[in-house]
């Protein structure tokens, strides 16, 4: 709030503003100015009264003015697909958010891969039927805008694209159809900075002094070096180790979070000069991840370990980072046992 005030025989002492009545406050040098934070939506007025060095007044007119309420900016959510939803090439993809503006109404919902606009829907429900030109895994959000111009951002969800695989199942076996894209060592908590990546098994036990863990990767799609189409559409997947001794046991697959090296993993580090975050790569949310519902049992005699691990196969079609698995005691006999490695000659 800003006025000009001057006295042709003297000089200003101050100014004094109101606001509907009420003294808002005072200033005693020019520029005469006050700042308010147009508190109280409605009608308000305003005037400024102005006292000489000799205690003369003179009052301004009174402004009259209104505060409105700010325009809120509209929601929007999604409601379909979830993050990491896989579809097949030719499939329509049904887009659907809610979008929601508390102070006005929806004006339209504008649904982005990426930068590319790809469809704008101007009345409810939402939906938009999509059908993607390419495969690949694309980023999607939607933008809401209200009667005001305000815009609202959903989140990104990740979406993969990609086409079905001959015959719908590949199995990858080192030596089996030519692929050698598995990778596979055990850490060894007692000899901890010994690397077993060239070793002919893998070794699972669980006691407070021989602590061995094992971790499995293969490489799935093809920009890793499988021979699966990246972004293809994933219905199920099975990672199966085969057990060649005794003792029953239960163990989860959690996704690694850190790369490692084959030939140089051990207890203490994944890679030369890149530590794990604790020990056997133990650390949750650093070394591997929290989940643990992708999970097997294996009986007393020998046989395949089965864990159905659909969800992290989906995830990685989806563009999650593919380091493999870590295969967690979830409980079960705890002497050593005994897996056949990707070395193993039969």
């Amino acid at each position: 709030i800003s006025v000009s005030a001057s006295d042709s025989d003297g000089e200003i002492a101050s100014v004094r503003f109101y606001l509907d009545g009420e003294l808002l406050g005072e200033s005693v040098t020019a520029p005469y100015e006050w700042q308010w934070p147009a508190e109280g939506v409605g009608q308000h007025s305003i005037y400024a009264q102005a006292t000489d060095n000799e205690g003369s007044v003179t009052v301004s007119d009174s402004v009259s003015f209104e505060v409105i309420q700010p325009n809120l900016v509209p929601e929007v959510f999604w409601l379909a697909p979830s993050d990491a939803s896989q579809f097949v090439q030719g499939e329509t993809i049904e887009l659907q958010v809610d979008a929601y503006d508390s102070d006005g109404s929806i004006d339209r919902v504008e649904y982005y891969a990426g930068t590319e606009l790809i469809g704008s829907v101007s009345a409810a429900p939402y939906d938009l039927s999509w059908l993607p030109s390419t495969i690949g895994v694309y980023q999607i959000h939607a933008e809401a805008f209200d009667n005001q111009g305000a815009k609202g951002t959903s989140d990104v969800i990740s979406i993969g694209v990609g086409a079905s695989v001959p015959d719908n199942q590949v199995t990858l076996q080192d030596g089996l159809s030519g692929y050698s894209g598995t990778r596979d060592s055990y850490l060894d908590r007692y000899f901890s900075g010994a690397n077993r990546g060239a070793k002919e098994e893998l070794i699972g036990r669980e006691s407070s002094l021989y602590t061995n863990r094992m971790l499995v990767r293969f490489a799935i799609y093809q920009s890793e070096g499988g021979p699966v189409p990246d972004g293809a559409h994933i219905e199920s997947a099975v990672l199966m180790v085969y057990k060649a001794t005794a003792y029953d046991h239960i163990y989860a697959a959690r996704r690694l979070l850190l790369d490692w090296d084959e030939a140089n993993v051990d207890w203490n580090e994944a890679a030369i000069g890149v530590p794990w975050s604790a020990g056997g790569a133990s650390a949750e949310g650093m070394d591997v991840g929290i989940d643990v519902s992708e999970q097997g049992s294996i009986g007393w005699s020998a046989g395949w370990l089965e864990i159905d691990v659909t969800v992290s196969v989906q995830a990685m079609s989806g563009g999650a980072a593919n380091y493999g698995w870590l295969l967690d005691s979830q409980g079960g006999n705890r002497n050593l046992k005994r897996f056949r490695s990707r070395e193993y000659a039969a």
